[in-house]
């Protein structure tokens, strides 16, 4: 649980992280827009601006100036005493780019104007105050006009200072003397505004997510209050089942030294064995309730499969005498593996007590081994009733039950098994299908072997 914590919290870090850099991004491109629309706009305003002093005035609108273009050839002689100026533009050079030639004429109108003194930047800020559509948006700004790098014109609009600007410059006339610069501060919610629905949205997921994650943690909270409560319940009526066991077992004990009976005295003998094994199981059950985070400690040692295998078949045909059982056993006498023997017995109880108690009157048990060349395979068949298909993955699941079976149990054989084999580096498959049966199979890396 405590784990979850910092993952949450890095979770919650890794979206605000995120949202922040978007944020960041889009004023970034946000602010690159803006600085287009300004160069976009001051464009056109100086262009108006450098010719709208040599324009014929329209004697129907005085606020309407022409400006006339006429093709001539470059030997073409201008005796117009009224021309202002004449400029020879060779078009072969743009007649392929049309706003080329058009951005010259402009150019070379600008050189006229600005060498007569009729290019004012009092008239370009006031044209830009005028007719830029987003002004509101700007706190202050300087614009300049330069010849040969130095400035010869200046004006002001607010308290402009350099601080976070953005600076736009653009070459005036045709020789590259002049240029005009331009310094706009931009209004700290010029584009947080445009933000405001996304960031609120971003928000609200981000708390969504939060209340989500510590919903979560408080369930896993309260489960795992639960479940501990479970395990101190067990583990304490497992730990009272210890002194009337160690009871009955003195007195099997005692009953099997002073029997005379031969038949009475091994049943005892046998019984007392079954008693001191349950005893062993319940002092590893609590060992296991110790451990933390549920992790068992194996007690490696020599183990001989096919004797152990003989004993257990033993054992659990006394316990389902009802039940005919056919054992074929295909185990090599000498084989012996390294494990641990009380989880290992109960790996194999469970595996073959399921094979017997799930099959019908006549069960036809199949255990063997099979050695390869880096795996050892266990293998344990039945003739019973089988397990369908989607169900044979959730068999290992704790406390799950085949919806097929009459059989009283809870779920937590196969499960078990399952980790107990998992510890020993090994893993368990099964194939079963419906009214043929079933075969478990245990598969183990080789050095298993002693």
């Amino acid at each position: 649980m405590r784990k979850l914590i910092p993952i949450a919290f890095l979770v919650l870090a890794i979206l605000v992280f995120s949202q922040a850099l978007w944020v960041s991004q889009f004023i970034r491109q946000e602010r690159t827009n803006f600085q287009s629309s300004i160069i976009k706009e001051l464009r056109q305003i100086i262009n108006f601006h450098a010719t709208e002093k040599f324009g014929l005035e329209d004697s129907e609108n005085p606020n309407k100036q022409t400006l006339t273009f006429e093709d001539a050839s470059l030997d073409t002689t201008i005796n117009d005493q009224d021309a202002i100026a004449v400029y020879h533009l060779d078009t072969k050079n743009y007649g392929h780019l049309k706003s080329n030639f058009s951005e010259l004429v402009s150019n070379v109108f600008a050189d006229l104007a600005l060498s007569q003194q009729k290019f004012h930047l009092k008239q370009v800020d006031s044209l830009f105050q005028e007719n830029f559509i987003d002004f509101g948006q700007i706190a202050s700004y300087k614009m300049l006009l330069l010849k040969n790098g130095e400035a010869f014109d200046s004006i002001s609009y607010q308290n402009w200072n350099t601080n976070d600007t953005l600076l736009i410059k653009i070459p005036l006339g045709t020789e590259g003397t002049y240029s005009f610069e331009g310094s706009f501060q931009i209004k700290n919610s010029a584009f947080v505004r445009n933000l405001i629905t996304s960031i609120g949205i971003a928000a609200f997921a981000i708390i969504l997510v939060a209340f989500f994650i510590g919903w979560q943690l408080i369930a896993l909270q309260k489960s795992k209050r639960k479940l501990e409560w479970k395990q101190k319940v067990v583990a304490g009526i497992v730990h009272d089942l210890k002194s009337p066991l160690a009871h009955v077992y003195t007195v099997l004990d005692f009953f099997s030294q002073t029997e005379q009976n031969e038949l009475k005295k091994e049943q005892l003998t046998v019984a007392g064995s079954r008693v001191k094994l349950l005893t062993e199981k319940i002092a590893h059950t609590l060992s296991v309730f110790k451990a933390q985070d549920g992790n068992i400690t194996l007690n490696i040692a020599t183990y001989a499969l096919r004797e152990k295998c003989v004993e257990l078949i033993e054992e659990l045909q006394k316990t389902y005498a009802n039940k005919e059982i056919t054992t074929a056993l295909s185990i090599p006498d000498n084989l012996q593996l390294k494990v641990d023997e009380l989880y290992f017995d109960s790996v194999l109880r469970n595996l073959i007590e399921n094979a017997i108690k799930y099959s019908s009157e006549n069960v036809q048990l199949s255990i063997s081994a099979e050695i390869g060349n880096k795996k050892i395979y266990l293998h344990i068949a039945d003739n019973g009733q089988g397990i369908a298909r989607e169900e044979q993955k959730k068999v290992f699941k704790e406390y799950y039950r085949s919806k097929n079976t009459t059989s009283k149990g809870h779920g937590i054989g196969l499960s078990f098994t399952k980790m107990i084999v998992q510890k020993h580096k090994g893993m368990i498959t099964l194939h079963s299908e419906l009214g043929k049966g079933s075969t478990f199979t245990l598969c183990f890396p080789k050095t298993i072997i002693v």
